[in-house]
Parts: structure tokens; sequence; C-alpha cells
């Protein structure tokens, strides 16, 4: 599977689970990383640019309109 492809396939979850209000999403650094890219509106070419620590999270607030604001990237749990 395409880092794009992956993308695709998480996108589309987390867009079926809004419904829901509030989700969780554990996965692995780069998938992570790459929804984080999508809501920064930077290439997945740009993942490199920023990291992930084990253990940590970010915060991704997502409006009813589809737009979305990042609050948090990496922060210890």
């Amino acid at each position: 599977e395409t880092m794009a492809a992956a993308q695709d396939r998480v996108l589309t979850a987390i867009a079926q689970a809004r419904q829901y209000r509030e989700v969780v999403m554990v996965s692995h650094q780069d998938i992570l990383k790459s929804v984080l890219a999508h809501y920064l509106g930077m290439s997945l070419d740009h993942l490199h640019r920023f990291a992930l620590d084990p253990a940590s999270h970010s915060v991704v607030t997502i409006f009813d309109d589809g737009t979305a604001r990042v609050d948090a990237i990496n922060r210890p749990l």
C-alpha cells in the first residue's frame, strides 16, 4: 500500500467516525503523520519535517464544514 493510499483509507475512516463527535485514533507514526500533514496542508513528501514520539498525542479539531485546526502535535501523555 502506498502512503497516499493509506492516507486516503485513514481519512475516509475518520470521516465516517466523525458521527460520534470525538474520535481517538491509535496508529503507527507514519500514518498519524500523514493525517496531520493532510490537515496542515502539507505534501506527503514532507513527513520527515516533523517527528512524533512514542506514546505522544496530537489533537485535531474538525469542524462541521470539514475544515480543521491542528491544536497540538507530539504532546507527551
